[in-house]
């Protein structure tokens, strides 16, 4: 869980990256720029600079922070592929997403890590960032993400199989590379 839920709340990212501060004396607010499900593990990038901060929204919106995602899925995948179908409200459940022609355009690569004999590790690539995005498309093509208790099965008290294991973008200000990556946690 990235965000305290009101204003009282703990064991969130952003309750760590506050006591993080805290410990180093480091006088900022905690900004993330960017969230993930509540289920997904991984990596998230959090600015220190009111200043920088709109620069790295608006990277983020035009797509020059590159996020990757494991996923790990039912079934097998035989090959590479891209899932270009709107995102939307289910109408019928409170907080789940589904393809509708009347969504928002949604995009999302896949490339087929390893195979199995009943489950497949893609890495995953947004070119659109919607909510739910790679756990709808997973199931809308048939292999949804496995655990999650939303869009397929449930096995055992497991977690999820999405991880946002890499991050890639441009430091605005020192027009550095900076790269964060996680092994895979599955």
């Amino acid at each position: 869980i990235i965000y305290p839920e009101g204003k009282v709340g703990t064991g969130t990212l952003c309750n760590e990256v506050a006591a993080y501060y805290r410990a180093n004396q480091i006088e900022a607010a905690v900004r993330p720029i960017h969230r993930l499900d509540k289920e997904t593990l991984g990596l998230v990038v959090f600015c220190k600079s009111p200043f920088i901060q709109p620069q790295l929204d608006w990277m983020l919106m035009h797509k020059q922070i590159n996020r990757y995602y494991y996923a790990f899925v039912e079934g097998k995948v035989e090959k590479d592929g891209t899932v270009d179908a709107p995102i939307g409200k289910d109408r019928h459940r409170a907080g789940k997403m589904m393809v509708v022609s009347s969504g928002k355009k949604a995009i999302t690569h896949y490339r087929v890590v390893r195979s199995m004999k009943n489950f497949t590790l893609l890495e995953c690539i947004l070119e659109t960032g919607r909510t739910h995005q790679i756990r709808v498309h997973m199931k809308y093509i048939g292999h949804p993400v496995v655990n999650d208790r939303l869009y397929g099965e449930s096995y055992d008290n497991l977690e999820m199989g999405l991880q946002a294991y890499k991050v890639i973008f441009t430091e605005p200000l020192t027009e550095k590379n900076v790269r964060g990556e996680t092994g895979c946690a599955f």
